[in-house]
């Protein structure tokens, strides 16, 4: 299944003053805005993949984030 939505890195960026640096509580803020945004479009995910393949900007900053949070951060993608 793919879900189309208008949660790209620059749209949500805008929409919510996150250009710069913002604080930790921004931060919570947005993922929480984040989650709010895709289960209202897409409800509860039907499984959690184990593994993702992607291409672009957004998901490289994903994959950042994510390692970044498991102190894997620096590491080749």
């Amino acid at each position: 299944q793919v879900y189309e939505t208008q949660l790209g890195a620059v749209r949500v960026s805008e929409r919510c003053g996150t250009t710069g640096k913002v604080s930790d509580t921004r931060v919570v803020e947005l993922r929480d805005f984040l989650d709010h945004e895709i289960k209202k479009e897409i409800g509860r995910p039907p499984f959690v993949p184990d593994m993702l393949f992607g291409t672009g900007g957004t998901f490289t900053a994903l994959a950042s984030i994510i390692m970044a949070q498991q102190g894997i951060a620096g590491q080749p993608l």
